[in-house]
């Protein structure tokens, strides 16, 4: 199977089980789409080598070592995660005292 049309296939079916998840339990929030999104990008390119591709104009000079761009949308993901968390009041020393 060409990898293109693995790609494909892999993010129409994740796609499919989010929707599927969410009508089922229509109580899920859409932060379940935060890890998707970082897995999607971790497991691909850099965004900046996505815009790169796309032909939209990037003013880094190295995509290879990271650059500001890609900085700011992990600082971003990061900052969504721990947002969620805060609305969700998970108790973070709880978690690490039961994971001892």
């Amino acid at each position: 199977m060409p990898p293109i049309v693995a790609l494909f296939v892999t993010i129409a079916f994740s796609g499919f089980l989010y929707r599927r998840d969410i009508r089922e339990r229509p109580n899920v929030t859409g932060a379940l789409w935060l890890p998707l999104l970082w897995i999607l990008i971790l497991g691909s390119r850099s965004v900046a080598i996505w815009l790169d591709t796309l032909g939209l104009p990037t003013i880094f000079n190295s995509l290879e070592e990271g650059n500001p761009l890609d900085a700011t949308v992990q600082l971003a993901l990061i900052a969504a995660g721990v947002y969620v968390l805060n609305r969700r009041q998970v108790s973070l020393g709880e978690i690490f005292r039961n994971n001892e």
